[in-house]
């Protein structure tokens, strides 16, 4: 639990965790014996687990700590090929190019489905010599997707070159000096604001018929 700050020195709690062949759990009680209250944690549908505590005074349930924190930081909570935008609404965003796998839950929010190309790219892979090469769409201010490849390259050239030649290839990315790429679908994408420091340009390829479809929420710039 090293990743939850709560639970460091000072929290009102004293956490301890117990295995053995009996199983393992977790179990709390108030460092301070004279503190007293009713508290309830509960793990949430939308993937957050969530401590409430009762206040007697105001008769509700107030909210002191959630993890992860945010719904962006949920597993791939807005699915494949979906952005996650904690900045405006709504929450989940289809990447251009992509529709809602499951149109019914998307609308009612639950986004887990992803997204999927309005046109699959041929056999489900990269370019071929028989048709349009498909284009990459450049995407700013990002989050880039889990589990890139990542090698040394020269320049971005280098890097678009590479991910052209795997016909698994989806998306890639350059920066200082180091060439990713992602191979099949791309999940905890997320939109950043202009000034988070951790903001990266990705380059994703849809299919290449489907490049000047307009989709609602958030404005790309294309390249050939």
């Amino acid at each position: 639990f090293t990743n939850v700050p709560e639970i460091a020195s000072g929290s009102i709690f004293n956490f301890t965790y117990i295995s053995n062949n009996h199983g393992d759990y977790l179990t709390y009680f108030f460092a301070n014996s004279s503190a007293y209250i009713i508290s309830r944690s509960v793990m949430d549908y939308n993937g957050q687990i969530k401590q409430f505590g009762w206040l007697p005074d105001q008769q509700k349930w107030s909210l002191f700590w959630s993890e992860p924190n945010t719904q962006c930081q949920v597993n791939a909570y807005c699915g494949a090929y979906g952005v996650c935008n904690d900045i405006f609404s709504p929450l989940c965003n289809c990447l251009p190019g992509f529709k809602s796998r499951f149109e019914k839950s998307w609308t009612s929010g639950d986004y887990s489905g992803g997204c999927q190309r309005y046109t699959e790219l041929e056999n489900g892979n990269a370019n071929t010599t028989r048709r349009k090469a498909d284009i990459f769409q450049i995407h700013s201010h990002m989050k880039w997707p889990d589990n890139p490849q990542v090698f040394t390259a020269v320049n971005a050239a280098r890097c678009k070159s590479n991910c052209l030649s795997n016909i698994s290839c989806t998306a890639y990315a350059y920066y200082e000096n180091s060439c990713s790429t992602w191979d099949g679908d791309l999940f905890n994408m997320q939109q950043l604001s202009v000034n988070d420091t951790n903001c990266r340009v990705i380059f994703i390829r849809p299919h290449s018929s489907d490049s000047s479809k307009n989709i609602k929420g958030i404005i790309y710039s294309v390249v050939g």
